[in-house]
């Protein structure tokens, strides 16, 4: 029996010439940088006008430095690692950087004022990190402020194993050059 055309769009009905690469995209971002290193790769633009880009020797730069940070900090492979913030260079450069160091990036969006559903994904999907990024103008600085006021008070009833700071989730903040900084209820080494 003959598949009509328009069902043939499926890799299984639709042979190659020659076989799938599976390369993973710490993989072509490595293979990108060798062969392009002073291209751009990314440009933000934002409706002020502002505009920031990055070459991919740039961002294998920074990521390299960030999931170095990560595993330094005890991130470990298939850990989930939470996101919250507005799409920026930054949250690239984050999101590369957890799957570098193993993790696998859960992306968030507060959609509750006290961040009482932030938490709630945090704490279902397991996450052991948070890496939060207040914004380029600070413009989720009041949200976050709240937000992590809602994990400190939730975390502990939410979650009884967490008996020290040891056991406590991180905190990554990220400002505009990358550089992490750890709030201090939060730490795990």
């Amino acid at each position: 029996m003959e598949v009509p055309e328009k069902q043939q769009l499926s890799y299984l009905s639709n042979q190659r010439d020659r076989p799938y690469v599976y390369e993973t995209m710490i993989d072509v971002l490595w293979r990108r940088t060798e062969k392009f290193p002073d291209k751009e790769i990314f440009i933000q633009h934002d409706i002020d006008g502002f505009r920031k880009a990055i070459t991919y020797k740039e961002l294998m730069r920074k990521v390299l430095k960030f999931s170095k940070f990560l595993i330094s900090k005890g991130i470990k492979k298939g850990d989930h690692i939470a996101m919250f913030g507005p799409n920026s260079i930054e949250a690239v450069i984050a999101q590369f950087a957890i799957v570098m160091a193993g993790g696998v990036a859960v992306n968030l969006a507060m959609s509750i004022k006290d961040g009482l559903d932030v938490l709630n994904i945090f704490l279902e999907t397991n996450c052991t990190a948070f890496v939060i990024d207040p914004g380029r103008k600070m413009e989720l600085q009041e949200p976050i402020i709240q937000l992590l006021k809602t994990l400190k008070e939730n975390t502990q009833k939410a979650s009884p194993n967490l008996n020290n700071e040891r056991d406590s989730p991180l905190i990554v903040l990220l400002r505009a050059w990358m550089v992490p900084l750890i709030t201090p209820p939060y730490r795990r080494y």
